[in-house]
């Protein structure tokens, strides 16, 4: 069944969340890349699986999984609507950039 979301200022919102599915979103743009759209579906249907299996954490509220189609997958499932589009989501614009170079320096 779907409940309030917990907690409100997390992720979901305050979105109603279901801790039974694994929420499956393709934005309203969808058929501009459909090759993407559907290649990113296959993948976030089988990351589902997977995301709903993986044991407990007490350190992990909620999996996470965006393709560049915008398709994106969560668990626990959150009714986002119609118009979620998870590349407009902060962690999801970050997750897109460039890897970045990084140098470690050690003075021993």
């Amino acid at each position: 069944s779907w409940a309030a979301s917990i907690p409100a200022d997390g992720p979901f919102r305050g979105d109603p969340i279901n801790t039974q599915v694994c929420a499956l979103h393709v934005p309203s743009t969808a058929g501009e890349d459909r090759r993407g759209t559907d290649r990113d579906a296959l993948l976030a249907a089988a990351l589902c699986d997977a995301m709903k299996q993986a044991p407990p954490s007490p350190a992990v509220t909620y999996r996470l999984f965006a393709g560049p189609s915008g398709v994106a997958a969560e668990y626990p499932g959150a009714l986002r609507g119609l118009g979620y589009d998870a590349r407009a989501d902060p962690w999801a614009r970050v997750a897109a950039l460039p890897a970045k170079d990084l140098v470690l320096v050690v003075d021993g």
